[in-house]
């Protein structure tokens, strides 16, 4: 009965010590994602490439998330509510642990958008978001963009 006792309470101490860790996973993670390098005019123009870097912050305790080692980090590119680029498209599902240490903040690969659709078409002019994606933990941070596309000036048309 003695040894019993013993295991029970070394075992609720046991718990005691993981629960808070396993509740807390994740919690203080995030991603920042910022444009590189934008352009002065404050738009982008067919041609032109928009780069956007990112970093993994851990707010909190050190830590472990699950990434999918098959594609890593993607960008999803947004006009209104329609998805026009999913990079995520490319990920086979699989998972793999990254530790983060406590209140580190650790850079990611630096990613790019071409200015076209998933059909390698010139998109219209508008406003677009670039959602820089976290593929196993699905953490996503967003920039915005303007773009400005090549217009076609139909034949026969005269400018006074």
């Amino acid at each position: 009965m003695g040894r019993e006792r013993t295991l029970a309470i070394l075992l609720a101490g046991l718990l005691a010590v993981v629960a808070p860790s396993a509740l807390a996973n994740g919690s203080d993670i995030s991603v920042n994602a910022n444009i590189v390098d934008a352009p002065d005019k404050g738009w982008y123009a067919f041609g032109e490439v928009v780069k956007v870097s990112a970093e993994l912050v851990n707010d909190g305790d050190s830590d472990s998330i699950t990434v999918d080692p098959s594609c890593n980090e993607v960008i999803k590119v947004w006009s209104d509510s329609s998805l026009i680029i999913d990079g995520s498209e490319a990920c086979l599902g699989q998972s793999r642990g990254l530790d983060l240490g406590a209140y580190s903040t650790t850079s990611l690969p630096e990613l790019t958008w071409d200015l076209t659709d998933s059909n390698g078409d010139p998109v219209p002019s508008g406003d677009y978001t670039i959602e820089y994606f976290v593929a196993g933990e699905e953490l996503t941070s967003t920039v915005n963009v303007h773009v400005q596309s090549l217009v076609e000036i139909p034949e026969g048309l005269e400018m006074i």
